[in-house]
């Protein structure tokens, strides 16, 4: 195995495609050194190269988490945690501890404390760590993507209203934020791009979304939209300001506000790697994200 060559690099796998940044860190951000991605069913041990010596921070992705949704009264999570135990369990297809979980506490609501939990089997971390292990790759972190995301947006989505876009291919995810705080967060998997209808079903999934969180018939139209990912961005984010009923101030999303420097890399590029990106990002900003599991539960 090389040494630690001080690189960070920020890995998902989906769809049987390993996408990857390399990164050094500089100071509150990062410089980009190189990202890439090839087919694992085809890959031999030169593709994993770049690989080799960094720092690798995985980013669990929406195929191998679970996700559940809890709203608990405030008193209930604060004074009795096996009460929150019992109804996590409850949703559980598994025994609890089977799985290792991940909370995401949400914007207090009119039901009390809304909770997103994010789970993954332990099972299936093993095998991601074992992965990694066989092509001789440091492991370092595994982050479940959502929080990634939320770490890296957290500093632009100050607005009133906020909505942070990612858009793929296959699946487009969306975080709504008040005031900076995440309110809710999903993952649309209608198509964007390959027909007309695909893309209407995901401009009515995007509006229904939106209306119920800030309302129907909003006194106050603007939101903030901040959008990256692959280039069918544009066209979704065009459909969003000419049909739903909000005025969105539209920002091809900022990576210079975020100390991100793409050394050599046109901004293209890294709107289509944000994955991988704000895996490597939110790693240097604490070291640790708040849904990162355990580093040697891959071990147990």
């Amino acid at each position: 195995m090389l040494d630690y060559s001080g690189k960070i690099a920020g890995v998902v796998i989906c769809d049987n495609q390993l996408r990857y940044v390399t990164a050094i860190p500089k100071g509150i951000g990062i410089d980009v050194c190189a990202v890439g991605e090839f087919g694992l069913s085809e890959a031999d041990d030169s593709h994993f190269l770049p690989l080799l010596g960094c720092k690798c921070v995985y980013g669990i992705n929406r195929s191998e988490y679970h996700r559940k949704r809890l709203y608990l009264a405030d008193d209930l999570a604060a004074s009795d945690p096996e009460q929150f135990m019992w109804e996590l369990s409850r949703s559980s297809a598994d025994k609890i501890d089977n799985y290792l979980y991940s909370m995401l506490t949400l914007k207090p609501t009119d039901k009390g404390i809304h909770i997103e939990c994010l789970s993954i089997n332990r099972r299936t971390f093993r095998q991601i760590g074992e992965m990694f292990g066989k092509r001789h790759l440091t492991l370092d972190k595994m982050i479940f993507e959502p929080e990634a995301s939320r770490q890296c947006i957290k500093p632009l989505a100050t607005a009133d209203r906020a909505v942070f876009m990612q858009v793929e291919k296959r699946v487009t995810s969306l975080q709504m934020y008040r005031h900076g705080h995440l309110v809710s967060m999903e993952v649309l998997n209608a198509s964007n791009g390959d027909s007309d209808s695909g893309a209407e079903t995901l401009l009515d999934e995007i509006g229904i979304l939106l209306m119920s969180v800030f309302g129907g018939r909003p006194l106050k139209r603007k939101v903030t939209l901040l959008i990256a990912g692959d280039a069918s961005r544009s066209s979704v984010s065009e459909s969003m300001i000419q049909t739903l009923p909000y005025e969105f101030e539209l920002h091809d999303f900022s990576f210079e506000k975020l100390k991100i420097f793409p050394g050599k890399l046109p901004p293209q590029q890294l709107h289509y790697y944000f994955s991988p990106l704000s895996l490597c990002y939110a790693y240097n900003m604490s070291q640790k994200c708040a849904s990162s599991p355990e580093k040697n539960a891959v071990l147990s």
